[in-house]
């Protein structure tokens, strides 16, 4: 799924290090922003409300919004047949996030509670893709476990696996919101 990207040339917030990141550690994810205004609660929510996505799963609009892929192979053998024994699984992923156009006018109390809201927003999407970036090996693991004719069903079946535990999280977590990942 394409995901919109909206740059925002005035945040001047230093990147979060590696370490920092809830999204740390996880290879080809691409994060991507859509700008959010406002100087109050009221004015941020309205601006976040007008620009948030919409859940591909159930229409539900969200703050933020992740998807993932995976590509997988194996090799031929020479002489014909496939060699399932050491499968390449291809992970990439993108977020997009919310990011608030301005923090210089916001008062000490909106500031913090954004900042409160974004740090629940990054850590519910890290949570996503880190599942599905974990899980790849159960992806190779159906993979191994077949045959060369049902192996690409195998890898199929594994991948709506995963994909269907993101859907069951988001119903749990009620996207985010009982983890904070909502904004005043």
């Amino acid at each position: 799924m394409a995901l919109p990207v909206a740059a925002c040339a005035n945040d001047r917030r230093p990147p979060a290090t590696a370490s920092s990141s809830p999204f740390a550690g996880i290879p080809n994810l691409e994060l991507t922003y859509y700008d959010v205004s406002g100087r109050t609660v009221d004015e941020i929510r309205r601006s976040l409300t007008a620009r948030q996505p919409r859940d591909p799963n159930d229409g539900v609009p969200v703050a933020a919004l992740s998807s993932w892929s995976m590509r997988w192979g194996w090799r031929a053998r020479a002489g014909g047949g496939c060699d399932l024994s050491k499968p390449s699984i291809e992970f990439r992923a993108s977020t997009l996030l919310p990011r608030l156009v301005s923090e210089r006018d916001l008062s000490s109390d909106v500031r913090a509670r954004w900042r409160t809201f974004l740090a629940a927003v990054h850590a519910h999407e890290a949570r996503h893709v880190r599942y599905a970036y974990e899980h790849r090996k159960d992806v190779a693991a159906a993979i191994k476990a077949s045959d060369c004719t049902s192996a690409e069903t195998a890898a199929t079946a594994a991948v709506r696996t995963i994909a269907q535990r993101d859907v069951d999280y988001d119903r749990a977590t009620r996207h985010g919101t009982t983890e904070g990942a909502v904004f005043p």
